[in-house]
């Protein structure tokens, strides 16, 4: 019993520590984005209006293999902005949004 109670307690202690080397926390929060702010919900066409142009990089997203869902949009910053900026979106809406540094490894969905 001891032995159980003393590994619950480190787990608690190190997921903390290891969260923050999992990369960025993606959050229900708003994403400032050049001169406006992708939120959960926004339409296609209010992002693509917040960053100015298309998606870098468009992937589809799967259930399974052969269940298309949505589309994962990557927008690289502009001047003076080192962001990428990570939008995920089922059946047209805003489903996650997330920004990280340029270099850091790409998020797994």
């Amino acid at each position: 019993m001891r032995i159980r109670c003393l590994i619950m307690l480190l787990a608690l202690l190190a997921g903390p520590a290891a969260a923050q080397s999992l990369g960025p926390m993606v959050t229900a929060e708003p994403v400032p984005w050049r001169d406006g702010t992708v939120r959960i919900g926004d339409a296609e066409a209010q992002v693509r209006a917040v960053a100015g142009k298309a998606p870098d990089r468009a992937l589809s997203l799967f259930v399974g293999d052969n269940f298309p869902i949505g589309e994962q949009w990557m927008f690289i910053g502009g001047a003076g902005q080192r962001e990428l900026l990570w939008v995920e979106l089922i059946r047209g809406r805003v489903s996650r949004v997330w920004t990280e540094p340029i270099g850091a490894q790409q998020p797994k969905p």
